[in-house]
């Protein structure tokens, strides 16, 4: 053995084959790797979501072909809406489309009669005069189609003026809240890695979801 003899730190020296340990260097070191494993088990603890108070509507479900007013007395326009169809008026032609999961498209008038006839399987006209079926104050007046994720409705209003929500929600965006959540970890863990904090996580996720809803 090394007759060279090391200067105790305040622990123990314990003497092992040849070799001479400080004990109080060693629980040191086993410390840090304690606290080490304590960081490294609190990084993969799942992010917890809480809903937002300044929020109420946050767990509504998106609301689809809203395009009837709430005072409508006019019981072909909620025929209309009960067989999905939707029909509004925009720059002075009638939009119209026959399911929610197809498209508007604008029409004239005499094209769009023909067609709500069809849907009805009865003769439809529309004007001002009092023998009309429908009358164009009897439908929403829409300014333009916006892009908005942050209204949870398709038609919403706003300062005075209603528009067409063209943003959708994913079906992702839909699942109930009540379900067990599943975080996507492998990806959550690289872009963690990116951003280091949990709301800067929201914020850059959040930031990529708004430009991919647009496609």
């Amino acid at each position: 053995m090394n007759e060279f003899t090391p200067i105790p730190l305040g622990g123990e020296l314990v003497v092992s084959g040849d070799t001479v340990i400080d004990t109080e260097v060693v629980e040191g070191a086993n410390e840090h790797q304690d606290d080490s494993a304590e960081a490294t088990v609190s990084k993969k603890k799942p992010r917890e979501t809480t809903a937002d108070p300044l929020d109420p509507d946050k767990t509504k479900k998106f609301e689809y072909n809203n395009w009837l007013k709430k005072n409508n007395k006019n019981e072909f326009l909620y025929l209309l809406l009960k067989e999905g169809a939707g029909l509004y008026l925009q720059n002075g032609l009638y939009y119209f489309r026959t399911s929610v999961e197809s498209s508007f498209r604008a029409y004239a008038k005499a094209q769009v009669c023909d067609m709500l006839s069809n849907v009805l399987n009865r003769p439809i006209n529309i004007g001002n005069a009092k023998d009309s079926i429908i009358k164009p104050f009897e439908l929403m007046l829409i300014e333009k189609d916006r892009f908005n994720p942050f209204v949870k409705s398709e038609f919403y209003f706003e300062n005075g003026a209603w528009y067409h929500n063209t943003f959708r929600p994913t079906y992702y965006m839909e699942l109930d809240e009540k379900l067990p959540y599943k975080e996507p970890e492998a990806i959550i863990k690289l872009i963690r890695n990116l951003v280091l904090e949990d709301d800067r996580l929201d914020y850059f996720l959040n930031w990529v979801a708004v430009p991919i809803n647009r496609q």
